[in-house]
């Protein structure tokens, strides 16, 4: 290639915030390929073949697309005040005046005439000004247009307080994680449901708990295609319908239909084959509960369900869930995802005679029923004074309702990853397609915005999967390695304007999860925002010092381990390293030298705590370190339920797949056994007396 068209390729690179150079986990240097290059480029919507000519074209299309722009789509106006916002105009409009007009949220409309100074930046044949807006504006989402002479341009404001302002007034809380679908007791069916989690919110409430966390709680693929995994879903705005308490909806929605198919004879042989073994058969479980739900969704239209005030309420809220409904029954008619179906189905052109109406009817209830009980739990959080923690998956399944319905806020033709590091060497490729940040830009975040929202109005507290996101995502093209993958940057403190927002409106918590090699802006940026970062010991824990463990920053949640980390009596005798030895990752001779290094590296721990003043004699070592991180700085402590009772297998193996049971796993004990379990309650009692002393 000769030197003008690579030139050209890295000016567009630079245009659409393609990073071209990283520096990886053992800092060294890694330049992207002019092939890779070209790849993210069309992903992100650049005209470009394979060709060198069509670079200097892209370009050119490009620079005067940017150049061209009056008003950028987004403005942020932190605490109410937007100082200065930049307006270009061609240079015979630069005396004229320009009104504006901006509509906020609520219905107002103000309007009047902008006052501007000239910027001291220029772009030839046009003038750069530097405008402000008299009014102060109150927080919310508002549109602003502005117009001045032929020309007219629209923004979105997104007025956020720079930190929510009930964030100064929290105390240290605790609470405690574990998976939903895990949970088991007397009255659920083949798994974990909205009801245990009622049960389980009940009990850690009465024993002074804050919060309960648990993962991922949105809709999967359950029959064709199958993907159970809770970091898969299909979409980012519905739930899991396998999650439904059909017990109580059964008796509350008065459906004779689904009461007869729960009480049969039929139902109570299968029920202990469904809640037999370790693991759980989603697949076996999902269609069994269909058998319920489908007659309840049925009662529901053909009575007077639809008339409730809290149907219009759902509808309202949940502006696309006849569209998902729609989506779920033509995926289940074909049986294939949206990328095979014929270009009218791909498109959106779609007649009732596409799909068939009781799927529809199946999956538009679902939705209705998960709502209705969400909003019990977010009532029980209330009433207990015990909030739920939910968790955002960073994406969805490439032949997810998302992906389908909005398809230009996905990149195409890429997918999601992580460069190289210590553990995967070759880097990881994560299956689903990015989000474009130069379309969600031009949305104004709108499926963002309802993506955080859905999440919300019933969570108290939220964790953002790989925060790092919000600053930039590794890209790697289809076709080749993710040691090829690049970072594509993403605009930072918009995203951030929209969780503090959030946040602000919901009096919640935002999580980041900021594990691995994360640069110091990014942790800067969360602390400035009052998103709080994640303290893991197993993550945290630097042996041959003598603190292995460093300070326990105040805005953070700390934990002994994640979803992704083998639990702590398997971290303890190294268990992990057993297994990344079966998995081919490391050899017998680094299997017995991670057991010594862990061995050593539990007595400095157990040192540090002595030294902080917990008493370690006669203790668990798990108990002991649960109590010093609850007599840390940290803002909230989460405790991972299985491991009061010295769990050893994992929930999850990063990098595997259906060779593992990941996502399966059910909780060794049932919930009647926990909440009557004092060997479990007493070091709880612990933790919350620690946390109100501290």
């Amino acid at each position: 290639m000769s030197d003008r068209p690579a030139s050209a390729l890295k000016r567009l690179a630079r245009l659409y915030d393609v990073q071209l150079q990283y520096r990886d986990y053992t800092g060294a240097s890694r330049h992207a390929s002019a092939t890779a290059t070209r790849a993210i480029l069309r992903a992100l919507g650049a005209a470009l073949d394979d060709t060198t000519a069509s670079i200097v074209d892209a370009l050119r299309i490009r620079e005067s697309e940017l150049r061209d722009r009056m008003l950028e789509p987004v403005v942020v106006a932190w605490s109410g005040r937007l100082s200065s916002f930049r307006i270009r105009l061609a240079r015979e409009d630069a005396a004229r005046p320009i009104r504006y007009e901006l509509y906020l949220e609520d219905g107002t409309v103000h309007t009047g005439t902008l006052a501007a100074r000239r910027s001291d930046t220029q772009v030839s044949g046009y003038v750069d000004l530097e405008a402000t807006l008299p009014i102060e504006i109150p927080l919310g989402y508002h549109d602003l247009a502005i117009e001045t002479g032929s020309h007219r341009a629209h923004a979105r404001i997104i007025s956020a307080p720079t930190r929510p302002t009930a964030d100064a007034e929290r105390g240290k809380g605790w609470g405690i994680f574990v998976p939903t679908y895990s949970l088991r007791s007397d009255e659920t069916i083949g798994i974990g449901d909205f009801g245990a989690l009622e049960m389980l919110m009940h009990w850690a409430g009465d024993r002074g708990a804050d919060f309960v966390g648990t993962l991922p709680l949105l809709a999967t693929f359950l029959r064709q295609p199958f993907e159970p995994s809770p970091y898969s879903p299909v979409s980012r705005l519905f739930w899991n319908e396998i999650f439904l308490d059909l017990r109580a909806a059964s008796t509350e929605f008065h459906c004779a239909e689904a009461l007869r198919v729960l009480q049969s004879q039929e139902f109570a042989r299968e029920l202990p084959e469904l809640n037999a073994g370790d693991n759980i058969d989603y697949a076996r479980v999902a269609e069994a509960k269909r058998r319920v739900l489908s007659p309840l969704a049925d009662c529901f239209f053909a009575g007077e369900g639809t008339q409730r005030p809290e149907w219009q309420r759902f509808l309202l809220e949940n502006p696309r869930a006849e569209a998902y409904a729609v989506f779920r029954a033509i995926t289940e008619r074909r049986q294939q995802g949206w990328s095979t179906w014929p270009a009218d189905l791909r498109h959106g052109n779609i007649t009732p005679a596409e799909y068939d109406a009781a799927d529809y009817r199946y999956h538009l209830f679902a939705q209705y029923l998960a709502t209705h009980q969400l909003r019990a739990l977010s009532h029980t959080a209330v009433t207990r004074d015990v909030r739920l923690y939910l968790d955002v998956p960073l994406g969805v399944h490439a032949e997810g309702f998302d992906i389908w319905c909005e398809p230009e806020l996905f990149a195409r033709g890429v997918s999601a990853g992580a460069p190289p590091d210590a553990f995967f060497t070759l880097g990881q490729r994560w299956g689903f397609p990015p989000i474009n940040p130069t379309a969600l830009r031009e949305s104004g975040y709108e499926y963002f915005i309802q993506a955080i929202r859905n999440h919300l109005r019933y969570a108290g507290a939220l964790r953002l999967d790989h925060v790092m996101w919000l600053h930039r995502l590794f890209w790697v093209p289809d076709g080749m390695e993710a040691t090829d993958g690049v970072y594509v940057r993403y605009p930072t403190e918009e995203l951030y304007a929209v969780l503090a927002l959030e946040a602000e409106r919901h009096d919640a918590i935002i999580v980041g999860e900021d594990l691995g090699t994360v640069p110091g802006v990014v942790r800067r940026t969360m602390k400035q925002h009052a998103v709080r970062r994640m303290y893991v010991v197993q993550f945290e824990a630097q042996p041959d010092r003598e603190d292995p463990l460093p300070r326990v920053p105040r805005e953070s949640v700390a934990s002994l381990n994640t979803h992704d980390m083998p639990a702590f009596e398997a971290f303890r005798e190294g268990l992990d390293a057993d297994l990344r030895e079966e998995l081919g990752l490391i050899d017998s001779d680094e299997v017995r030298a991670v057991h010594r290094e862990r061995r050593a590296l539990l007595k400095e721990l157990l040192g540090q705590v002595r030294r902080s003043g917990v008493p370690t004699r006669g203790r668990e070592v798990v108990h002991v370190l649960l109590e010093y991180l609850a007599r840390s700085p940290a803002e909230l402590v989460l405790v991972n339920l299985e491991d009061l009772w010295r769990e050893k297998r994992p929930q999850n193996v990063p990098g595997t797949g259906i060779e593992r049971p990941n996502w399966r796993r059910r909780a060794a004990f049932s919930l009647e056994s926990i909440m009557a379990a004092e060997d479990l309650t007493l070091p709880l009692q612990r933790i919350d007396e620690a946390r109100r002393d501290s």
